[in-house]
């Protein structure tokens, strides 16, 4: 019981930090392939 616990905790923070990752790599490539700027960046620190 004890070790499904701790593999499920490991679990979540692999998914915590890739998702940290592809969030933050969309956050410099979307306005980089679509040559804009972001609308606000104050806004995306806020929304990440």
């Amino acid at each position: 019981m004890l070790m499904s616990l701790q593999q499920a905790i490991i679990n979540e923070k692999v998914a915590f930090f890739a998702l940290f990752g592809f969030m933050g790599s969309a956050y410099y490539l979307v306005p980089e392939e679509s040559e804009t700027e972001l609308y606000s960046p104050k806004l995306a620190v806020i929304m990440f």
